[in-house]
């Protein structure tokens, strides 16, 4: 059996790092030193930030694309957060996403029915429409990501750099 170490390092300028996400699932991380050199979070080259209203909640959906260094491909990700919910923002990579985006719209339409994702956005200066579902047994916490079907919402901000 093949272990495989994910971490996330939040290093000072100091060098002191914290560590999360390491070591094996109900064990506390091992001590890991540092990185070799300076260590780059992603860089968020497009984002799609939408406010949308489920139900009663307001939740506020992003689409980014993160590359992680120079020369290297990135990869789009899609993040959730309920400001007056107590749960976790919830992030989701859609491999293979390819979304239309131009200056003032932006069209996604995103199915991965092995990882049990599916997205759909188009947004433009007359409003923007939603409709997420994301499978709980496959993405823990997913029933918060989804919208239950599609929702209207006022016009997305679209970012690039």
């Amino acid at each position: 059996m093949r272990r495989i170490t994910v971490c996330v390092w939040a290093c000072a300028v100091s060098a002191t790092c914290l560590v999360s996400g390491c070591g094996v699932a109900g064990q506390q991380p091992e001590a890991q030193p540092p990185p070799a050199g300076p260590v780059s979070p992603p860089r968020v080259t497009r984002a799609v930030v939408c406010l949308a209203t489920v139900g009663e909640t307001v939740r506020l959906y992003q689409l980014r694309y993160l590359v992680a260094g120079a020369g290297t491909d990135g990869e789009w990700r899609l993040s959730m957060t309920a400001p007056a919910s107590a749960g976790a923002p919830l992030d989701v990579a859609l491999p293979g996403a390819a979304p239309v985006v131009a200056a003032a719209s932006v069209t996604l339409a995103y199915r991965a029915p092995a990882a049990g994702i599916a997205v759909r956005l188009e947004t433009s200066a007359a409003g923007a429409t939603l409709d997420v579902t994301v499978d709980p047994a496959q993405t823990p916490g997913g029933e918060r990501m989804s919208t239950g079907g599609i929702v209207r919402l006022p016009p997305c901000r679209i970012d690039a750099s």
